[in-house]
C-alpha cells in the first residue's frame, strides 16, 4: 500500500487540530449553557420580577461591551492559547466558587449578578482569542464550511442546553448544577494547551491607517508588538479597518443587522402569547424550531461551502431572513404554524449569512490584527443589542409586535439588495488567489 501523499497529511493535521479545538469548546458551551438556563430560572422563580431578568442580561452584556475591545488588543498581543485556557479557566473558578456558595446556603442574588459579570469579563477575552486562532488552523478555502457547522452545533446547544438544564433543575440543587460547567472546561482548557497553535504575523499600522512592516511575532501566538498602550492598540484595530476595501462596509453590515434583528428575538415570546394567543408549550416549540433551522442552515453550509463569492451567500442569508419575518408580521392569529415555519426558516437565514461574515473576516483580517477587529465587531453588535431593545420595546407597547416584524423584514431585504449592489463588500467576498 502506497504512503499517503503529504496533502493528505497537512488535511489530517489541520482536521485533528480544529476538531480537537471545536469539540472542547461545544463541550464546554453546553456545560455554560445549562448552567444559564439554571441561574436564569432560578431568578426567574425566586424573584418573579422582570426588572431583576433585565439586570442579569446587563451583567452579562455590559462587561463584553466595555472591554471587548482590550481584549481584542490582549489577543493580538499575547499567547492567544493562554488567554482561552486563562479565560476559561477564570469562568471555571468563578462558577466553583459560586456553587459553594449556594451549597453552604449563603447564595445571594447579588452574587449571582457578581459572578454573571465577571463570567462575562472573562469571555470579553476568551472570545477573541478563540475567533483568531481559527484561521491559523484552517486553510482559508475550508473557513465557510466550519463556520457553517459552527452555526450548526450552537443551534444544536441551543436545543439541548434548556433541556438539560430543566433536567437539571429538577433533580440537582443549584450548587451541583454549577458543578457542571466546571465539569465541562477542564478537557476543553487542556486540548487547548496541548495544541500547537502556529505562529502569527502581526502588522504594524499607524494612526491614520497606513500599514507598515510586518513585526514577527515570537513562538505559539505571542505577538512581540513595538510599544504603547492597550488604547493605542485598540485604536490600530479600528485603523486597520480602513485599509482593507470594504471591510468597514461588512462591519456596519453585522451591527446594523443584528440592531434590525434583535428585537426579533427578543420580542418573540411576546409575538406568540398577545398575537398567536398561545402559551409556554407554543414558545418552547417555536424555539425548537428555530434551534432546527439553525442546525439546517449550518450543515447546508458546512456540506456546500457557499458561492464563490462568499458575500452573495451571506446576502441570500440575509434574504431568507428578511422574507419570513417580514411576512410574520402579516399573519393572522390562526396562522400559527405558519409562523413555526417562517421561524425556522429565520434561524437557517442566520446562519447562511452569519458563516460567510466569519470566514470572509478570517481570511481577509491579518492574523496579527484578527482579535481586535473580530472583538470590536462583536462589542459592536453587542451594544447595538440594549440599544435596539431600548428604541423597539416601548415601540412594541405602542404599535404591537407585528408591525415591528413586518418592517424589520422589509428593512432586511432593503440592507441585502444595498449590500448586493456594493462593489467593495462584492470585491470582499472573492476568494483570495
Amino acid at each position: 500500500m502506497e504512503d499517503s501523499s503529504p496533502r493528505d497529511a497537512g488535511a489530517a493535521r489541520w482536521k485533528a487540530a480544529y476538531f480537537s479545538l471545536f469539540a472542547g469548546q461545544s463541550f464546554s458551551k453546553l456545560g455554560t449553557d445549562v448552567v444559564q438556563f439554571a441561574l436564569i430560572w432560578h431568578i426567574t422563580i425566586t424573584t418573579g420580577s422582570g426588572t431583576a431578568l433585565a439586570l442579569a442580561t446587563l451583567a452579562g452584556l455590559l462587561p463584553q461591551i466595555l472591554l471587548g475591545p482590550l481584549g481584542g488588543v490582549v489577543a493580538d498581543r499575547t499567547n492567544r492559547k493562554l488567554v482561552m485556557a486563562a479565560a476559561d479557566g477564570l469562568i471555571a473558578l468563578l462558577t466553583l466558587g459560586l456553587a459553594f456558595s449556594f451549597f453552604s446556603g449563603a447564595g445571594a442574588l447579588w452574587q449571582i449578578y457578581l459572578i454573571m459579570a465577571l463570567r462575562s469579563a472573562a469571555g470579553a477575552f476568551q472570545h477573541p482569542a478563540a475567533t483568531a486562532v481559527i484561521p491559523q488552523l484552517v486553510p482559508s478555502k475550508h473557513l465557510a464550511r466550519v463556520a457553517g457547522l459552527a452555526q450548526s452545533v450552537n443551534g444544536g446547544i441551543g436545543i439541548v442546553a434548556p433541556i438539560l438544564g430543566a433536567l437539571c433543575v429538577a433533580a440537582l440543587p443549584l450548587g451541583g448544577i454549577m458543578l457542571i460547567d466546571v465539569a465541562t472546561a477542564i478537557p476543553a482548557i487542556a486540548i487547548v494547551l496541548a495544541l500547537p497553535i502556529p505562529r502569527i504575523e502581526t502588522p504594524a499600522v499607524d494612526a491614520e491607517g497606513t500599514r507598515g512592516a510586518d513585526v514577527t511575532s515570537g513562538t505559539e501566538g505571542t505577538a512581540k508588538r513595538r510599544g504603547g498602550s492597550f488604547l493605542a492598540g485598540i485604536a490600530e484595530g479600528v485603523a486597520y479597518v480602513k485599509t482593507v476595501k470594504g471591510l468597514g462596509q461588512l462591519v456596519g453590515l453585522a451591527l446594523l443587522l443584528n440592531f434590525i434583528l434583535t428585537p426579533v428575538g427578543a420580542l418573540m415570546p411576546l409575538f406568540v402569547k398577545d398575537h398567536f394567543a398561545r402559551g409556554a408549550v407554543a414558545l418552547s416549540f417555536a424555539e425548537a424550531f428555530f434551534g432546527g433551522g439553525m442546525i439546517a442552515g449550518g450543515l447546508l453550509l458546512a456540506v456546500w461551502g457557499g458561492f464563490r463569492n462568499r458575500m452573495v451567500t451571506s446576502i441570500l442569508g440575509i434574504v431568507l431572513i428578511g422574507v419570513p419575518v417580514a411576512v410574520s408580521g402579516f399573519l393572522p392569529p390562526a396562522a400559527f404554524p405558519v409562523f413555526l415555519g417562517a421561524f425556522g426558516v429565520t434561524a437557517a437565514g442566520m446562519s447562511l449569512a452569519n458563516g460567510p461574515i466569519a470566514a470572509i473576516m478570517q481570511s481577509r483580517v491579518e492574523r496579527g490584527m484578527l482579535g481586535r477587529v473580530s472583538s470590536l465587531v462583536n462589542t459592536g453588535a453587542t451594544a447595538a443589542m440594549p440599544l435596539a431593545l431600548l428604541v423597539c420595546g416601548p415601540l412594541s407597547d405602542l404599535v404591537g409586535v407585528a408591525p415591528l416584524y413586518a418592517g424589520a423584514g422589509i428593512v432586511s431585504l432593503a440592507v441585502a439588495l444595498v449590500s448586493f449592489l456594493s462593489p467593495g463588500l462584492r470585491e470582499l467576498g472573492e476568494p483570495l488567489g
